[in-house]
Formats: structure tokens, sequence, C-alpha cells
């Protein structure tokens, strides 16, 4: 399971995780013990996410299980369902580019065709995507 340390303001030490469950994101004050949902999805993961990925303002993330995945900006109030907008199946990595600001997602399955797909997404779109192969 993946998870991120919550941005603090400058000099602050961290005291908060960010997590992803099949149904929400949420974050844990590990001094406190205080939980705080962040975003509750339309519809939840077939299982536990094996991947979490959010850009540097944690406004946007990608999450995503070996089965399906989702799309959520914060910003936009936007959410959207990658394996179904994509084709996709059997994802096999999530990672953020922080110099491009794009999302990468590894997968072997795209259409019911097995094979060895890469495709990329800028971070407030992921309606743009490009399979690089």
């Amino acid at each position: 399971m993946n998870y991120h340390f919550k941005n603090t303001k400058e000099g602050a030490d961290p005291d908060t995780l960010i997590f992803a469950k099949p149904d929400l994101i949420f974050e844990l004050n590990f001094v406190t013990s205080e939980i705080k949902t962040i975003v509750k999805f339309d519809v939840s993961l077939i299982v536990q996410p094996l991947f979490f990925e959010v850009d540097p303002d944690q406004q946007v993330f990608t999450i995503a299980s070996a089965l399906d995945g989702i799309y959520i900006n914060r910003k936009k109030n936007q959410y959207v369902d990658l394996d179904e907008l994509y084709g996709i199946d059997q994802i096999r990595s999530v990672i953020y580019d922080t110099e491009d600001e794009e999302f990468y997602i590894l997968t072997n399955c795209k259409e019911e065709k097995m094979g060895f797909y890469l495709l990329k997404y800028p971070r407030e779109d992921p309606t743009k995507s490009t399979y690089l192969t």
C-alpha cells in the first residue's frame, strides 16, 4: 500500500499520512490519531488499491488496483473511471512525473487484448492521453 506525507508549512515536521482505500482517500495524523476523509469515491474500487499517486499540490490523485483505476481532481471536482475510459485491465504500475506533470500507467490489457501498454496523461485532463507503446 502506498502512502504520502501530507504537505506541511515550510519548516514544520510532517505529522500526517495520506492513504487510499477501495472507497476513499483519507489522512491519518499519527501524532493525534485523528482520521479525516479527504475524498469519498463515487464508485468503490473492487479491491484494495496497490497504486496511489498524487501531484505535488496533493489535489490530483490516481488510485488503482490491478483491476481498476480512478482519477480525482479536487480543484475541478472531477472523478474519472480510468479503466472504463481507456478500456484497460491488469494495471501493473502508476507513477507521477513531477517534471512533466503527467501520470503514467503501465497495463497488460487494453480492450481485452493482452500486451504491454504504457499510457500517459496530463495531471489536469486524463482524457488527453497518449499511448507510448
